[in-house]
Protein backbone atom coordinates (compact mmCIF):
# COMPACT_ATOMS: atom_id res chain seq x y z
CA UNK A 1 0.00 0.00 0.00
CA UNK A 2 1.26 3.54 -0.91
CA UNK A 3 2.28 5.39 2.20
CA UNK A 4 1.94 8.69 0.76
CA UNK A 5 -1.66 8.04 -0.44
CA UNK A 6 -2.59 7.45 3.41
CA UNK A 7 -0.86 11.01 4.32
CA UNK A 8 -3.52 13.24 3.43
CA UNK A 9 -6.25 11.72 4.93
CA UNK A 10 -4.21 11.03 8.18
CA UNK A 11 -3.83 14.98 8.08
CA UNK A 12 -7.83 15.50 7.33
CA UNK A 13 -8.89 13.13 10.07
CA UNK A 14 -6.23 14.56 13.04
CA UNK A 15 -7.18 17.94 11.79
CA UNK A 16 -10.53 18.40 14.33
CA UNK A 17 -9.20 17.19 17.08
CA UNK A 18 -5.94 19.63 16.82
CA UNK A 19 -8.47 22.06 16.65
CA UNK A 20 -10.14 21.07 19.54
CA UNK A 21 -7.59 19.97 21.89
CA UNK A 22 -6.13 23.85 20.61
CA UNK A 23 -8.79 25.92 21.24
CA UNK A 24 -9.71 24.24 24.46
CA UNK A 25 -6.00 25.28 25.66
CA UNK A 26 -6.95 28.99 24.57
CA UNK A 27 -10.03 29.06 26.01
CA UNK A 28 -8.94 27.58 29.35
CA UNK A 29 -6.01 30.34 29.10
CA UNK A 30 -8.43 33.20 28.27
CA UNK A 31 -11.36 32.22 31.07
CA UNK A 32 -8.16 31.56 33.64
CA UNK A 33 -6.65 35.22 33.03
CA UNK A 34 -10.34 36.63 33.13
CA UNK A 35 -11.43 35.75 36.02
CA UNK A 36 -10.03 34.27 39.32
CA UNK A 37 -10.64 30.43 40.30
CA UNK A 38 -12.57 30.33 43.79
CA UNK A 39 -10.03 29.03 46.52
CA UNK A 40 -12.75 25.97 46.70
CA UNK A 41 -12.32 24.53 43.79
CA UNK A 42 -12.86 20.83 43.99
CA UNK A 43 -11.53 18.72 40.56
CA UNK A 44 -12.54 15.49 42.25
CA UNK A 45 -15.17 12.96 40.43
CA UNK A 46 -17.68 12.54 43.07
CA UNK A 47 -20.98 12.02 43.89
CA UNK A 48 -20.89 10.30 47.14
CA UNK A 49 -17.31 8.95 47.71
CA UNK A 50 -14.28 10.13 46.26
CA UNK A 51 -13.44 9.44 43.00
CA UNK A 52 -17.01 6.69 42.23
CA UNK A 53 -17.52 8.77 39.18
CA UNK A 54 -14.00 7.65 38.08
CA UNK A 55 -14.53 4.69 39.31
CA UNK A 56 -18.22 4.03 37.62
CA UNK A 57 -16.93 4.93 33.99
CA UNK A 58 -14.05 2.78 34.05
CA UNK A 59 -16.62 -0.26 35.41
CA UNK A 60 -19.11 0.95 32.41
CA UNK A 61 -16.32 0.44 30.06
CA UNK A 62 -15.10 -3.04 31.00
CA UNK A 63 -18.66 -4.62 31.35
CA UNK A 64 -19.53 -2.59 27.80
CA UNK A 65 -16.36 -4.56 26.50
CA UNK A 66 -16.85 -7.71 27.77
CA UNK A 67 -20.70 -7.99 26.58
CA UNK A 68 -19.03 -7.02 22.93
CA UNK A 69 -16.42 -9.63 23.07
CA UNK A 70 -19.67 -12.09 24.67
CA UNK A 71 -21.63 -11.48 21.66
CA UNK A 72 -18.47 -11.32 19.05
CA UNK A 73 -18.20 -15.45 20.01
CA UNK A 74 -21.33 -16.41 20.37
CA UNK A 75 -21.61 -15.23 16.78
CA UNK A 76 -19.04 -16.75 15.46
CA UNK A 77 -18.72 -20.96 15.09
CA UNK A 78 -16.52 -22.87 17.21
CA UNK A 79 -14.85 -24.46 13.97
CA UNK A 80 -14.09 -23.31 10.54
CA UNK A 81 -16.39 -24.60 8.12
CA UNK A 82 -15.56 -26.25 5.52
CA UNK A 83 -14.63 -25.05 2.22
CA UNK A 84 -18.07 -25.59 0.48
CA UNK A 85 -19.88 -24.78 3.54
CA UNK A 86 -17.84 -21.49 3.81
CA UNK A 87 -20.15 -18.31 3.54
CA UNK A 88 -17.16 -16.25 1.65
CA UNK A 89 -16.00 -16.53 -2.12
CA UNK A 90 -12.86 -16.72 -3.40
CA UNK A 91 -10.61 -19.57 -4.63
CA UNK A 92 -7.51 -18.83 -2.17
CA UNK A 93 -7.71 -19.53 1.20
CA UNK A 94 -5.83 -16.67 2.50
CA UNK A 95 -8.94 -14.71 2.49
CA UNK A 96 -10.23 -13.79 5.45
CA UNK A 97 -13.79 -14.79 6.11
CA UNK A 98 -16.48 -12.58 8.26
CA UNK A 99 -15.96 -15.17 10.82
CA UNK A 100 -12.45 -14.06 11.16
CA UNK A 101 -12.70 -10.90 11.14
CA UNK A 102 -15.68 -11.34 13.84
CA UNK A 103 -12.79 -13.27 16.02
CA UNK A 104 -10.07 -10.67 15.08
CA UNK A 105 -12.02 -7.70 16.21
CA UNK A 106 -13.33 -10.41 19.68
CA UNK A 107 -9.74 -10.16 20.62
CA UNK A 108 -8.65 -6.60 20.08
CA UNK A 109 -11.97 -5.66 22.20
CA UNK A 110 -11.30 -8.13 24.78
CA UNK A 111 -7.43 -6.58 25.11
CA UNK A 112 -9.11 -3.14 25.67
CA UNK A 113 -10.61 -4.69 27.86
CA UNK A 114 -7.82 -6.31 29.77
CA UNK A 115 -5.84 -2.84 29.57
CA UNK A 116 -9.13 -1.23 31.15
CA UNK A 117 -9.84 -3.55 33.90
CA UNK A 118 -6.36 -3.71 34.72
CA UNK A 119 -6.08 -0.24 35.30
CA UNK A 120 -9.51 -0.25 37.57
CA UNK A 121 -7.73 -2.49 40.23
CA UNK A 122 -4.86 -0.28 40.29
CA UNK A 123 -6.79 2.31 40.58
CA UNK A 124 -8.73 1.05 43.31
CA UNK A 125 -5.76 -0.42 45.14
CA UNK A 126 -3.83 2.71 44.96
CA UNK A 127 -7.27 4.58 46.08
CA UNK A 128 -7.50 1.72 49.05
CA UNK A 129 -4.12 2.12 50.03
CA UNK A 130 -3.93 5.94 50.09
CA UNK A 131 -7.09 6.30 51.90
CA UNK A 132 -6.41 3.66 54.35
CA UNK A 133 -5.06 5.68 57.34
CA UNK A 134 -7.43 8.17 56.89
CA UNK A 135 -10.39 8.25 59.27
CA UNK A 136 -12.91 9.91 57.49
CA UNK A 137 -11.75 7.80 54.33
CA UNK A 138 -14.95 5.51 53.00
CA UNK A 139 -13.00 1.92 53.62
CA UNK A 140 -16.26 -0.43 52.51
CA UNK A 141 -16.56 1.50 49.01
CA UNK A 142 -12.82 1.66 48.33
CA UNK A 143 -12.15 -2.37 49.62
CA UNK A 144 -15.69 -2.69 47.68
CA UNK A 145 -14.33 -1.16 44.29
CA UNK A 146 -11.00 -3.34 44.93
CA UNK A 147 -12.80 -6.78 45.46
CA UNK A 148 -15.21 -5.90 42.22
CA UNK A 149 -12.04 -4.70 40.05
CA UNK A 150 -9.80 -7.97 40.96
CA UNK A 151 -13.22 -10.36 40.37
CA UNK A 152 -13.41 -8.21 36.73
CA UNK A 153 -9.67 -8.61 35.94
CA UNK A 154 -10.34 -12.70 36.72
CA UNK A 155 -13.45 -12.59 34.36
CA UNK A 156 -11.61 -10.61 31.46
CA UNK A 157 -8.67 -12.80 31.81
CA UNK A 158 -11.10 -16.34 31.53
CA UNK A 159 -12.68 -14.31 28.37
CA UNK A 160 -9.55 -13.89 26.41
CA UNK A 161 -8.33 -17.29 27.16
CA UNK A 162 -12.17 -18.60 25.44
CA UNK A 163 -11.78 -15.90 23.18
CA UNK A 164 -7.52 -16.64 22.26
CA UNK A 165 -8.61 -20.68 22.17
CA UNK A 166 -11.76 -20.24 19.44
CA UNK A 167 -9.40 -18.12 17.40
CA UNK A 168 -6.85 -20.80 17.24
CA UNK A 169 -9.43 -23.76 17.06
CA UNK A 170 -10.69 -21.66 14.10
CA UNK A 171 -7.61 -20.68 12.53
CA UNK A 172 -5.93 -24.16 12.80
CA UNK A 173 -8.18 -26.66 11.66
CA UNK A 174 -7.49 -26.89 8.06
CA UNK A 175 -7.98 -29.65 5.43
CA UNK A 176 -3.68 -30.15 4.76
CA UNK A 177 -3.53 -31.53 8.39
CA UNK A 178 -4.33 -35.21 9.40
CA UNK A 179 -6.46 -35.85 11.76
CA UNK A 180 -3.99 -36.58 14.40
CA UNK A 181 -2.19 -33.51 13.81
CA UNK A 182 -5.51 -31.55 13.96
CA UNK A 183 -5.71 -33.03 17.34
CA UNK A 184 -2.00 -32.18 18.53
CA UNK A 185 -3.03 -28.47 17.24
CA UNK A 186 -6.29 -28.06 19.19
CA UNK A 187 -4.58 -29.68 22.63
CA UNK A 188 -2.04 -27.22 22.46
Amino acid sequence: MNQTANSPSWKKRMRLPLYAAGGAVVGFSVSATLRKLPSDLNWTLSVYYDYDLLFALVALVVLVTLIWNIISLARTPSVRPEEDEADYTGNDSSLISPAERSLSSAMMVNTFSIISSFAWAALSLSLFASSRHLSQSPNLFTLGNLVVACIAVIIVVVMQSLTIKRYNRYRLVHKDFSLYEQAFLLCN
